[in-house]
């Protein structure tokens, strides 16, 4: 008959032999004299039976390690050995700063992680941790940025040129574990408190020795609790999987009334079920909820630390108002405002009066306004005017132009989006121009450009008052004027199906329409001489001829385009008297010629001109001939008696000579 293996009391099974023989070492101190104790390693070979009361693992992995290699531990209880630091390296790392990248090294990736895990525990989670092992290639560590390696008993493994290099031991087994397995084994307790009195000692020793930390440490702790106290907002740290809070500041104790909350289930200092409940489960992604307590309305934020704990955040109704009107404020201090008034808007006619005078009107209204006209009238200097007249005129001026922007941008831009609602979203998300704008005024210009997606949007903002950010899940209530402009015809659109006729009604509850410049060429002459001012020409006059003739173009291109010729002339004058030889080359009016109606002058009637005007001059220059041709009324623009200067030489009754030849007759 075969004799039955004698069962081992406890063997422990380490990944190596150093391990295997500080786990060993440990051990033996406290065991009963009579238990039996034996140790193995993978490194050295497990044998192929293990019988034993307890089967103790220093690596979550290492039981199907066994079953791999085919050892049999049926019998056996088996427990996962927790670890713990060497405590003589507590002085080590309470010597190191904050925020520097630490390379962590161990016999395998998990060994390092569960070294970290262990260093974070005890309160060192202010380092950046990088683990390593044999299993990582060491071309993937940038050795400039890190500032020291730590050794977990691996001093050989450390891969060269990452110095300094401190050992801080072997993990040993926790006392969590040794509990554990002595309570199985129905061996006493006294040993326990054996290695709890040890571990005391170690960690009074320890703790002498970085006594010089102590008042640092502590007054640390006191500026941490003073920072949290200062947080405006109620504020508390818990873990969400046991619903204990670690941490409330002195806000959140007020807001729920009781002094002490440290350790209490979350239930126990929120009596809102639906808040408890939006605090502890994370399924639905929800971040914000609004809840009511004590008569207060209150945004309640819940945010996930590594997934092992969360910050709860309360803020009140009145403080995220008041927070609003801060925001506006500064918002306006970094331009974010009207720059332009009434007083910008300048002319003497009766038709550019009137408007101003319709728009002061609606400024002091709230109702959205349509400004329809053509490009160059000014339509964004009285949008801006008239926020700048409005009850809002302290509050945001946000102006956006649907034409410079793609569809896709536009929407980022106009409602904002939250962190990770797309490849290259910013850290933190963004704030949309209508939160910005929020409780102000918000210049949509080129409104016709807007495409139909944006339409949908556009419509929801002026309906219901609300946004929501790409990626949210939160919607935003926002107190918004709409201000559109465009130089399109909108109804010719909406009959086209091509604008939404509901957005184009919500828009244009207060109208405006700008004049053209040809429309009030009363304004023709008043505005030359103000914008002639403004190049500095202040000393600078117009002849009556030019004032004449500019009354009469069509200005296609409106203000602006006044504006451009007289910056053109006053910058080429040579003399202090504008007049035609100081006009741009005809190829600058070439998109009015198109639109002006050629005078039909005779052909006698221009050769008798010729001929009056070479009694004295052997050659004509066309400039004379077209100032002389416009005095008489024969023609307007130098398009027209080109035409006509064509058809004399193709008769023969005239030469035209090239460049400054001028013109001979024949």
């Amino acid at each position: 008959m075969q004799k039955q293996k004698k069962v081992i009391d406890l063997v422990t099974i380490s990944g190596n032999c150093r391990t295997r023989n500080s786990t060993f070492n440990q051990l033996k101190e406290y065991v009963p004299d009579r238990a039996s104790l034996e140790s193995y390693c993978f490194e050295e070979g497990i044998p192929p039976h293990i019988n034993a009361r307890v089967l103790l693992l220093t690596g979550e992995s290492f039981a199907q390690r066994l079953l791999d290699q085919g050892v049999s531990f049926e019998n056996s209880a088996v427990v996962i050995a927790k670890r713990t630091l060497n405590l003589d390296c507590i002085e080590l790392l309470v010597s190191m700063s904050s925020g520097k990248n630490i390379l962590v090294v161990n016999d395998s990736i998990a060994s390092a992680m569960d070294a970290i895990e262990n260093l974070q525990q005890i309160g060192f989670s202010d380092l950046n941790y990088i683990p390593f092992s044999p299993e990582v290639a060491v071309d993937t560590l940038n050795k400039d940025t890190i500032f020291c390696t730590l050794s977990v008993g691996e001093g050989e493994l450390v891969p060269k040129g990452f110095d300094p290099v401190y050992e801080i031991g072997t993990r040993g087994i926790s006392g969590e574990t040794i509990a554990e397995v002595w309570g199985i084994l129905g061996w006493g307790q006294d040993a326990v408190q054996k290695y709890i009195n040890n571990y005391l000692e170690r960690v009074i020793s320890a703790t002498r020795r970085t006594a010089e930390f102590a008042d640092y440490l502590d007054t640390a702790n006191k500026n941490l609790f003073s920072v949290i106290d200062a947080v405006g907002d109620s504020l508390i740290l818990y873990e969400p999987k046991t619903g204990l809070v670690i941490v409330a500041n002195q806000h959140f104790k007020k807001f729920s009334s009781i002094d002490n909350v440290m350790g209490k289930h979350i239930s126990q200092v929120i009596k809102d079920e639906l808040l408890v409940d939006f605090l502890l489960h994370t399924e639905d992604g929800q971040r914000e909820i609004l809840t009511e307590c004590n008569g207060k309305k209150f945004m309640v934020s819940r945010l996930s630390i590594n997934g092992e704990r969360n910050i709860g955040i309360f803020r009140s109704m009145e403080d995220i108002q008041t927070e609003n009107s801060k925001l506006a404020r500064q918002l306006v201090q970094q331009g974010f405002y009207s720059k332009y008034s009434f007083d910008d808007i300048r002319g003497i006619s009766e038709e550019i009066l009137e408007t101003k005078a319709r728009a002061q009107r609606l400024s002091h209204t709230d109702l959205n306004i349509l400004i329809e006209g053509e490009s160059g009238t000014g339509k964004e200097l009285f949008a801006a005017a008239i926020h700048q007249e409005s009850s809002r005129h302290d509050k945001p001026y946000v102006a956006i132009n649907f034409s410079s922007i793609n569809d896709s941008l536009m929407e980022s831009e106009l409602f904002g989006y939250e962190e990770g609602a797309f490849t290259g979203a910013r850290r933190g998300g963004k704030v949309g121009v209508f939160e910005m704008a929020n409780g102000g005024t918000i210049f949509l210009d080129e409104i016709g450009d807007i495409s139909p997606k944006m339409q949908v949007g556009l419509l929801r903002v002026l309906q219901e008052n609300e946004v929501m950010r790409i990626g949210g899940g939160r919607i935003r209530h926002v107190d918004l004027r709409i201000i559109a402009a465009t130089n399109q015809n909108l109804q010719e659109k909406v009959r086209q199906g091509t604008f939404r006729e509901d957005l184009y009604y919500r828009l244009k509850i207060g109208y405006l329409h700008i004049p053209p410049l040809r429309a009030r060429s009363q304004d023709i002459a008043y505005l030359a001489r103000t914008l002639l001012d403004e190049e500095g020409g202040n000393q600078v006059d117009f002849s009556l001829e030019l004032i004449k003739w500019l009354e009469k173009q069509p200005w296609h291109g409106n203000v602006r385009e006044l504006k451009n010729i007289i910056i053109y002339m006053n910058a080429l004058r040579t003399s202090n008297t504008l007049d035609f030889c100081n006009l741009p080359d005809v190829l600058y009016f070439q998109n009015n010629i198109e639109h002006e109606q050629i005078s039909d002058v005779g052909c006698d009637d221009l050769l008798s001109l010729i001929d009056k005007l070479l009694k004295n001059e052997k050659l004509l220059g066309r400039r004379l001939l077209l100032e002389e041709a416009r005095k008489n009324g024969l023609c307007q623009s130098e398009y027209a008696l080109r035409k006509k200067l064509g058809e004399l030489e193709s008769k023969g009754c005239i030469i035209m000579g090239k460049g400054k030849t001028g013109i001979k007759r024949v």
